[in-house]
């Protein structure tokens, strides 16, 4: 069986059925909300930590400003990230 992520380890971004990584493997795409490269910068909780707080230092920017839903709720989002990636 494949373990499949679809669900931002930096910012709770959830792309539903779009894998970004597998097995562990990120596809290094670039996560549209906070910018982090899957399977580059977010293999280690280290470096999901530091990415997570360099994103919060931008005020949350969005990496992809255009598709950032109206209403949008970072708390609600960040409860999206698995409990081990916190």
């Amino acid at each position: 069986m494949t373990d499949v992520e679809h669900i931002c380890r930096v910012c709770g971004y959830d792309y539903g059925g779009y894998s970004i990584r597998e097995d562990g493997a990120g596809n290094h795409d670039i996560c549209d909300c906070c910018g982090v490269t899957f399977g580059y910068e977010d293999n280690l909780l280290e470096g999901v930590r530091d990415f997570r707080a360099h994103w919060v230092g931008t005020d949350f920017a969005w990496a992809d400003a255009s598709i950032k839903p109206r209403g949008w709720d970072v708390n609600e989002q960040m409860r999206n990230i698995p409990s081990r990636w916190c």
